[in-house]
Formats: structure tokens, C-alpha cells, sequence
């Protein structure tokens, strides 16, 4: 019973950093104790009951797995994105309108160079950053990097009203561009990983952290 009430009160403060990250305004109608009822709450299936709820919120699971990291004092993870956006003092949005993309890879490209250096810390890049070679030789020499090769609906889930894409934003069938990006970046993903694991909208974080493990161990 203890370790149910303490994954509880651990879930409500992860709850709490996500209202206020993505401006939620109010209160959000999830029962935390049917979750971990669910997940059959243990210490190894926290993750899991994690992950729970981030389909409740619609959420990356990437955003639960970085609370995770953080609240369990994990090894950090390194968001490109967030990088350039600190280092800027803007968001992506307003880097891409007001000095456009080709500013933004050039700054992507330096930031990947200087976290790919990094020991004992897990990056995640953008999704374009594969278009540029030098980002796929500087985490190949220093990295073991991983695809998670996730479906369209997956991807559209996470998206449909995420406003932080410029690529995205102006898109009028937003689905469809996901698809024909998707297509043309596949390939490229898919040589410059050293792992590739399929993911959908009910894939566990537990189990695909268990892969990735596993494989990088037996690298």
C-alpha cells in the first residue's frame, strides 16, 4: 500500500511540472490510483504506469520519461531543441520566422556537434536534423543512436495540436504532411541507426527501454 500511495503522490508532482509546462489551466479529470491499480504498480512498473498516463494527456511519452529521469536522478537528457531555444532566448517558432530554417540548422548542427561529445547523457535531435550529414557523423563517432520508428498514428497523436513545430504549423492536412515527411526521411533514419524499434500509441516505455538497453549492452 505504501508503494502505491508513494508512486501517487510521484505521479501528482510529474502531473503538476506538465500543467505547467503546457499551460494547463485547471483540473484534469484522471483517477491516479485506477492507473496504478492498472499497471499493477511496483517498483519496476512505474514507467509503465507512466506511460498510462501519458495517453491520458495526449503527451510524447519522451515528456514522462524526462520527469522519470529527473525525479529518480537518471542520467540527463539532452533536447536539442531545448538547447537552442535556451541558447537563443527564443522559441522554435519565432527562430524560424525571424531568422528562418537555414540559421536554425546551422545553430542544430553546432549544438549536435557539442552534446555528441558528452558522456552519460541521452540526446534527443529533431526530426530533420538527419538531413544534414554532418549531425549523422558526429553522433555515429561518438553515439549509439536508435530510431524509434513509430507509426503514422502515433505521430499524428503526439502532433495534431502541438504548436511548437514550424514545419507543422501552417500545415492544412497536418497528417498528410507527417506521412510525406515520414517518407522522405525514413530511409535515412533507418542507415544512420544502430537500432531500430517500432513504437505505437500503446508501445510501453518500459519494454522499449528494455530493448534499447539490451541492444546497446550487446553493441
Amino acid at each position: 500500500m505504501k508503494l502505491k500511495e508513494n508512486i501517487i503522490l510521484k505521479l501528482k508532482d510529474i502531473l503538476q511540472d506538465i500543467k505547467n509546462e503546457y499551460n494547463i489551466i485547471g483540473d484534469i479529470d484522471i483517477d491516479l490510483g485506477t492507473i496504478v491499480e492498472k499497471s499493477k504498480a511496483s517498483s519496476s512498473d512505474f514507467s509503465i504506469t507512466c506511460f498510462a498516463l501519458a495517453k491520458v494527456l495526449k503527451k510524447s511519452p519522451i515528456d514522462i520519461a524526462n520527469k522519470i529521469a529527473e525525479s529518480l536522478e537518471k542520467e540527463k537528457i539532452e533536447d536539442i531543441d531545448k538547447i537552442i531555444e535556451a541558447t537563443e532566448k527564443k522559441s522554435i517558432n519565432d527562430i524560424f520566422k525571424e531568422k528562418g530554417q537555414i540559421y536554425f540548422r546551422d545553430l542544430e548542427r553546432e549544438i549536435i556537434l557539442q552534446e555528441s561529445s558528452r558522456n552519460n547523457c541521452v540526446i534527443a535531435t529533431g526530426g530533420g536534423s538527419i538531413l544534414d550529414n554532418e549531425n549523422v557523423k558526429s553522433l555515429q563517432e561518438t553515439s549509439f543512436i536508435v530510431f524509434l520508428d513509430a507509426s503514422i498514428e502515433c505521430l499524428y497523436l503526439r502532433l495534431k495540436d502541438n504548436t511548437t513545430r514550424p514545419i507543422l504549423n501552417d500545415a492544412e492536412d497536418k497528417k498528410q504532411l507527417i506521412e510525406e515527411l515520414l517518407e522522405k526521411r525514413k530511409f535515412l533514419y533507418q542507415i544512420s541507426a544502430n537500432f531500430i524499434i517500432h513504437i505505437d500509441e500503446n508501445t510501453s516505455i518500459y519494454e522499449t527501454v528494455d530493448k534499447i538497453k539490451e541492444s546497446y549492452i550487446n553493441s
